[in-house]
């Protein structure tokens, strides 16, 4: 059926009109790509949140020092779009699966103006 603990969760920031070292400097991460946009203006970037005993948790904790300076970079106009990226697995015999966004999760990055985005991956693991 697949891990119920997200494969990996991430932050990708779309129309980022500032250079990478300004950016990480106003966030306070580094980030883990930062490169041109293939298909709109700006550049594409990307934190990879590490999550380690307890996932949602620990993204509770970096949305809370990120979200904040992330919002006000998006009412300065030096990005567009952000969004948490929450990937899961299930097992080729898996036709479906569901899984769980706590909502305090979901509530926090709303207040952030953070959309949120599900990615789920094939894997060939059926134990």
């Amino acid at each position: 059926m697949g891990a119920k603990r997200p494969l990996s969760i991430a932050l990708r920031i779309s129309g980022v009109s500032i250079g990478r070292e300004i950016f990480e400097d106003r966030v306070d991460f580094d980030a883990d790509r930062f490169e041109p946009a293939r298909n709109a203006p700006g550049s594409y970037a990307q934190i990879n949140l590490e999550c380690h005993d307890s996932p949602w948790g620990d993204t509770l904790n970096v949305l809370g020092q990120i979200g904040p300076k992330l919002l006000a970079l998006k009412h300065e106009g030096a990005l567009s779009n952000v969004s948490l990226d929450v990937a899961f697995t299930m097992t080729g015999e898996a036709v479906a699966i569901t899984r769980s966004i706590p909502n305090d999760v979901v509530k926090l990055i709303g207040s952030y103006g953070i959309d949120l985005d599900v990615s789920i991956y094939l894997s060939g693991d059926t134990s």
